[in-house]
This record gives structure tokens, sequence and C-alpha cells, in this order.
């Protein structure tokens, strides 16, 4: 993206390489690939970022612009957690949907179980208990939280190799 500046006011902010009237002079959108940084610069337009959000745990405002020599990045000068209550009842839904869609492959054994008192194979059985185990600790883990990064954090690994503690399911039966 770019964004067309004169001295420290962003006047336009242009999405992708379109034609763009300047001054009034009619650019062509072939000057975004063809031209190097400098050449823009010296018609004022430059490279423009957004400052990633994140709009799942937080809620921002104070939007302005970081203008630099080379560069313009949209920023936020304040960042509030979320709410924390809807985003633990968002994430304990979740666990407990992953939980049945993790059970309902081998739910037909219950089933067969009930009606025929046949008895259900101890990896089934073993496997079902460890979802039920994963998805109570979760939940457990869930409520204990008692800020927005506390839950953030269970959707990240703390290591960077294992398993963040909101995915640590049992592996699939084969």
């Amino acid at each position: 993206m770019w964004c067309v500046r004169k001295g420290n006011q962003v006047t336009q902010i242009i999405p992708g390489a379109k034609a763009i009237t300047l001054d009034g002079v009619q650019h062509p959108p072939a000057i975004f690939t063809a031209w190097s940084k400098e050449e823009l610069a010296n018609i004022f337009i430059f490279p423009y970022s957004e400052e990633v959000r994140d709009n799942v745990f937080y809620n921002y405002s104070g939007e302005r612009y970081d203008i630099k020599v080379d560069q313009v990045i949209k920023v936020w000068d304040k960042k509030t957690a979320k709410d924390i209550a809807p985003l633990k009842s968002k994430y304990i839904n979740q666990t407990e949907t992953t939980a049945r869609s993790k059970l309902s492959p081998t739910d037909w054994y219950v089933i067969k179980k009930m009606e025929t008192n046949e008895a259900i194979p101890d990896d089934i059985a073993t496997y079902r208990q460890q979802v039920r185990d994963a998805e109570a600790s979760i939940i457990k883990d869930i409520k204990a939280k008692k800020s927005v990064s506390g839950i953030k954090g269970m959707l990240t690994s703390s290591d960077g190799n294992s398993q963040p503690a909101m995915h640590d399911w049992p592996e699939p039966l084969s």
C-alpha cells in the first residue's frame, strides 16, 4: 500500500497500484512497480502500512500516523483489553465443540454397548477418557485465568515446540 503525504499530513491512502492524479498530473498504475521509492517520494508518494492489531483480545483507539522519512505507519495510541468474561465463554464453548467433534467418530461404540452390552474396545475407551480429561483440564484452565493475556497465552506454545494449552488434545485413533 501507498500514501500521499504533504509535509506531516497524509492526504490519501492508495490501497494498490492504480492511476492517480497529483497536482493536476495523471500518473498510470505502472509507477508503483516501475519507479523507485525515491522517484515516488519526489512526488510525495510513500510506502504505507498499518500496525498489526489483535482484535480478538483488544480494542484500539487514538488512530494516528507515524510519519518517517521514507514511510508512513498507521498506529494506535491506546490498546485496552476486552472484557474477559465473553472471551472465557467463547473459548469454553470452542473447547466443548472440539471435544464433541473428537468423540463423535467413536460414539457408535457407546451406542452399541447400550443396545447390545458389547464391551467398548480398550483403546477406544482410553481415547474417549483422554478427550474428556483434556476437555476438563482446558476448561478448568480457562476458568482460572484472570486476564486477557492469560487466555491469549493458552493459544500459543510457551517454548515454541509443544502444543499450546488450548490445543493439547490426545492424538486421534488411526
